[in-house]
């Protein structure tokens, strides 16, 4: 990007007593952020990656956002500008509590927009590098403490036994109330089947009854009609 136009970051200055870790419950892998002395500037290096470990090589592409700011044109103040701006990544990158997911979700959007700044700013290239390096490593951290955050708890033993206690219970009345589900569906359906019986036993003996109710009224209208028959020969002989 052509000749600096800012002074050197290595002239800001930090805290450096100010320094997050975070270790798994186990102590076999230890997670160190970037020391304050590490943010000098590009001379320091990049950030380090803890040891047995590849550097990250997948995470938010911040070139996109970068090349969404338009360069400004050099001032008077841009050097202050600039050593401002990179001065408040110190903020966001020692804000990461291992405790806290909230602090790991603003960290992106914060670096999106410092960068941004920077590169608008005109920093040199070499520094652009070293903060897109530096926000990789702290993103490569922020998974890693997401990976193992599942193996911290604040909680005692006696309350996560009374959180199984409570679930056992829950358990149990659930497959209590299942089991009386199943018992009323049972005795519903022995009572249906014995409905049905009887029903189809009613339904017989109606039919039976309608049999024999046919039968005697075509008996009765035989019956009339053969009195007519015989009435009415009587009548013509007399």
């Amino acid at each position: 990007m052509g000749q600096r136009s800012c002074q050197s970051l290595s002239d800001a200055t930090y805290d450096r007593g100010t320094d997050t870790e975070a270790h798994t419950t186990a102590g076999a892998a230890v997670l160190s952020l970037p020391r304050a002395t590490d943010l000098a500037g590009p001379s320091s290096g990049l950030a380090s990656f803890p040891a047995g470990s590849a550097s990250p090589s997948i995470g938010v592409e911040y070139t996109s956002e970068i090349s969404c700011y338009v360069p400004l044109l050099p001032d008077s103040r841009s050097a202050d500008r600039c050593n401002h701006t990179a001065a408040l990544f110190k903020d966001p990158i020692f804000s990461i509590d291992p405790r806290s997911p909230a602090s790991w979700i603003e960290f992106i959007p914060t670096a999106d927009r410092l960068l941004g700044l920077l590169a608008s700013f005109r920093v040199s290239t070499t520094e652009l590098v070293f903060w897109e390096s530096l926000c990789r490593a702290v993103e490569y951290h922020i998974r890693w403490l997401r990976d193992v955050s599942i193996l911290r708890t604040r909680v005692t033993l006696p309350e996560l036994e009374e959180r199984v206690t409570r679930r056992r219970e829950a358990a149990d009345d659930t497959h209590d109330r299942f089991d009386s589900s199943a018992m009323a569906l049972r005795r519903h359906r022995e009572s249906s089947s014995r409905m049905d019986i009887e029903v189809s036993e009613l339904t017989i003996h109606v039919r039976s009854l309608w049999r024999d109710i046919k039968e005697v009224m075509s008996k009765k209208t035989n019956t009339e009609e053969r009195r007519g028959q015989r009435d009415r020969l009587t009548s013509r002989e007399e």
